[in-house]
């Protein structure tokens, strides 16, 4: 897998998930108590909801527009303090306000927009003008980074072989840097229950008893071998985890190289082909020949992306992005309110970027031929095998798969290099949420349907 970069160059049209809105506080003591447990600010509303027009205004422009709901369920807890003249409001209610009035807004000035702290001291006064959504948003977004109550926390290591960068979005320094090291100990638990390098792994186990015994292993493992078979199915064969046999007889490092003999690569398809591997509900899986290699290279980083996003989630990360190589999961948004930005490397000058993709909410991986490969009488081929076929995949420089799911992007990105840029394009087309840039040998660019190029290089 080729790293993702960032830059701007194409533009995405995408099916997108509707933002639930969080909804308009009208309790004190609730909001406050939220403010607290998430550490985020209070933007209390002083409102006549059915007499002042500017405050009415302020409603139809601010409070029911999606791009600031997006951004008030991320980073704030909406209060509102009513004061109707028509409307009746509960006697509990009108007393909380008077209450709130007399501490936050003595003048009695319609509406009046007060930014608070959890500890319910005041941050700002925020000025509505009759700005668009996106101007007040940018300037809730400076009183925030001014409070220091924002912040991007980034750590990069180098795990499973590969460069993993993890950024999350968080308002302290240790809960931050708690989320971190949270990442980086997750990865490394799925490193070693996976890596094909290490004995003691699963996969370690699986392949050295080939043609020999049925491995216990772990119902993380075998739960994943399990949908990398459906993957198989699904992709028709060119995802396959048993290709392992088939990558050792070939040395992607550029240098010169003769191709296998045809007796060599069809002794080694014999090893092949994932209908061989048996799983039991008991958790055993067994490679019923000796030789027969498992690995989890093309899927195994995307499951350890997809993995960590969910753990960060589970621990209250609103915001954040797992890099691992060419895979790369973002959800939520940056600490300045933008959007998380990925780009994709030129495949013939890594130094330039040729194009870039919003990833909020989705998962992109790359594959290309420009990190491992090597050059036959002037044919490049990929580190890519064709499990079919037994031999590397030439035709393409670049795939990049965009789906709800970095696990999924991983493998499709592989099955689509394989495919060939117009078969992975039609295959990519028949699936929901997910999307391809496909770049050939000449430099043609492919895309999925859903996906419209606005601008070349």
């Amino acid at each position: 897998m080729s790293r993702p970069f960032l830059f701007l160059l194409f533009a995405i049209t995408v099916n997108v998930t509707v933002v639930q809105a969080q909804p308009v506080l009208h309790n004190a003591d609730k909001a406050f108590a939220t403010a607290r447990d998430t550490n985020k600010p209070v933007f209390l509303v002083f409102s006549g909801s059915d007499w002042c027009q500017p405050c009415i205004r302020f409603r139809e422009n601010i409070l029911t527009d999606t791009a600031f709901l997006r951004f008030a369920r991320q980073n704030l807890i909406v209060l509102e303090a009513d004061f109707p003249q028509q409307k009746k409001l509960p006697k509990e209610e009108v007393q909380q306000n008077e209450a709130l009035a007399e501490k936050y807004n003595p003048e009695g000035a319609f509406p009046r927009l007060v930014l608070l702290k959890p500890d319910e001291s005041v941050l700002t006064l925020v000025e509505y003008t009759n700005q668009s959504a996106a101007l007040f948003i940018n300037q809730l977004k400076q009183y925030l980074q001014q409070a220091h109550m924002l912040k991007e926390y980034t750590r990069s290591t180098r795990l499973m072989g590969s460069l993993f960068e993890f950024i999350v979005v968080a308002d302290n320094d240790t809960t931050g840097q708690q989320w971190l090291d949270n990442s980086v100990q997750e990865v490394q638990r799925i490193e070693t229950l996976l890596t094909e390098f290490q004995p003691g792994s699963d996969t370690g186990r699986i392949n050295a008893q080939a043609g020999i015994a049925a491995v216990q292993v772990s119902k993380e493992t075998r739960q994943l071998i399990e949908r990398s078979h459906q993957l198989s199915v699904l992709t028709k064969g060119t995802f396959d985890i048993t290709a392992g046999a088939l990558k050792k007889l070939y040395n992607f490092k550029g240098e010169t190289f003769t191709l296998p003999e045809e007796h060599t690569i069809r002794e080694a398809l014999r090893k092949t082909g994932y209908k061989k591997i048996r799983v039991t509900a008991n958790d055993t899986v067994f490679l019923p020949f000796a030789g027969m290699h498992i690995s989890f290279a093309a899927i195994g980083k995307g499951y350890a992306a997809g993995k960590v996003k969910e753990l960060l989630q589970q621990q209250g990360a609103t915001s954040g992005v797992v890099s691992a190589g060419g895979d790369l999961t973002a959800w939520g948004i940056r600490a300045n309110g933008e959007p998380w930005k990925t780009g994709i490397a030129h495949p013939d000058d890594l130094s330039r970027i040729l194009l870039w993709l919003p990833v909020n909410g989705f998962s992109v991986a790359t594959s290309g031929n420009y990190i491992q490969y090597f050059d036959v009488q002037g044919t490049r081929y990929s580190h890519n095998i064709n499990p079919l076929t037994g031999r590397p995949v030439k035709g393409i420089k670049s795939v990049s798969i965009i789906s709800p799911a970095a696990e999924l992007s991983d493998a499709l990105a592989t099955a689509v290099t394989v495919m060939g840029a117009q078969n992975g394009v039609s295959f990519i087309n028949q699936l929901p949420q997910t999307h391809c840039i496909v770049i050939d040998d000449a430099g043609k660019i492919f895309t999925s349907r859903h996906i419209q190029v606005t601008h070349a290089a």
